[in-house]
């Protein structure tokens, strides 16, 4: 198994109403990172959202996640489109580490790493 993290962050969209889009990187797990990690109640396995993610070849994908991982996106904009880079809550420029999106839950190995 590799010794690496995916992390993720929200691309800065000034339209409140557009698709939530995200960026995946890649992290060594050795290196000097910086990430916020992001954990929650998983609550119930509906309704949820889809949301697209860039990969490594700058091509987006989808990606289903359940409503609050969803809110939570929704109200990092939102703070970023009103609040801007001033806002102590400006989620949108830092690498997040979420439980939900980077555990491969049909990994065995991975999950108990």
């Amino acid at each position: 198994m590799q010794r690496e993290i995916r992390l993720l962050r929200l691309v800065h969209d000034q339209d409140a109403a557009a698709t939530i889009r995200l960026t995946v990187r890649h992290a060594k797990l050795n290196a000097d990172l910086d990430y916020n990690a992001l954990s929650y109640a998983w609550g119930e396995r509906t309704p949820v959202k889809q949301i697209l993610i860039r990969d490594k070849d700058r091509r987006y994908r989808v990606l289903t996640v359940r409503e609050n991982l969803y809110d939570f996106f929704v109200a990092a904009r939102k703070a970023y489109i009103y609040q801007g880079a001033r806002s102590t809550e400006n989620w949108t420029s830092a690498w997040l580490w979420i439980d939900q999106s980077h555990i491969d839950q049909t990994n065995q190995e991975e999950r108990c790493h």
